[in-house]
């Protein structure tokens, strides 16, 4: 194999830069609204809205909603998008609130995705209960930027849903990286670890053959099982959380197995 037909193994966010030769390894925001519409919708929520900013990727979150609720025969009534300079963004908040409680009158089960983290997301959370939303009804989901034990602080977060990579395995790897490098991981470790490990396991016969790369049965990492898409693009499975009180825990474990079916 020529070194320009060497697969390249890419740690971008951006799924656009997957394809050809490029191998996308990263937890992209599009997998993480995939997983969490699926639980949401197998606990029969059948309607949708987003909340969250108007940014480059609060659009793409916005359009795998779109795509999700689409898939999953569920159905996204509204988005309410906000600059991402705002702090308060109360008139959002309130024309979101309008359409949940309409779709609620009108016998929907209403599921409710909002994309933030931190300092934003006490702000944001507490905003749609203010206007009348019953946040008890009402399911707030988060994606990963949830897994924050300040942001489980925030009371109106109680009971709320929301996707990350497996708080067990998570742990186990910051302890074993601590005990060796001295210092905790950055963020992209946990990733990088896993591409190394699944580049070992396809080198291992000597040869790298790309149709390795989409073997249907995945490779298994410290963030989960996950395997490669035609599109270079990797699908994952990862598990949901509860938020309860100042805690999180495991709602739906990650599924140990793919079906057979790759795409």
């Amino acid at each position: 194999m020529d070194n320009k037909d060497l697969p390249i193994v890419t740690f971008s966010n951006d799924q656009t830069v997957a394809g050809g030769n490029n191998w996308l390894a990263s937890i992209t925001p599009e997998e993480e609204v995939a997983s969490i519409v699926s639980y949401a919708a197998s606990q029969g929520y059948t309607a949708f809205a987003y909340f969250g900013p108007d940014s480059d990727i609060g659009r793409r979150i916005a359009t795998a909603l779109q795509f999700e609720a689409d898939r999953n025969g569920a159905f996204m009534i509204t988005k309410a998008m906000y600059p991402e300079s705002t702090t308060s963004p109360d008139s959002e908040a309130k024309y979101v609130a309008q359409s949940i409680n309409n779709a609620i009158n009108a016998g929907d089960k209403v599921a409710v995705l909002i994309p933030e983290r931190g300092n934003m997301i006490r702000r944001v959370g507490p905003l749609l209960a203010y206007h009348g939303v019953n946040v008890r009804t009402t399911k707030l989901l988060g994606l990963s930027g949830w897994n924050d034990p300040a942001v489980w602080r925030e009371p109106s977060l109680k009971d709320a849903w929301f996707v990350s990579t497996s708080p067990e395995d998570e742990n186990a790897f910051r302890a074993r990286y601590e005990r060796l490098y001295g210092r905790a991981p950055s963020s992209l470790a946990s990733v990088a670890y896993d591409a190394a490990a699944m580049a070992f396991q396809i080198i291992g016969d000597g040869v790298v053959d790309q149709s390795e790369f989409t073997d249907k049965n995945g490779f298994r990492g410290v963030n989960g099982l996950f395997r490669f898409r035609v599109d270079g693009t990797a699908e994952r499975r990862l598990p949901i959380l509860e938020v309860s009180g100042s805690g999180a825990r495991v709602v739906q474990p990650a599924a140990a197995t793919f079906t057979p079916g790759i795409g």
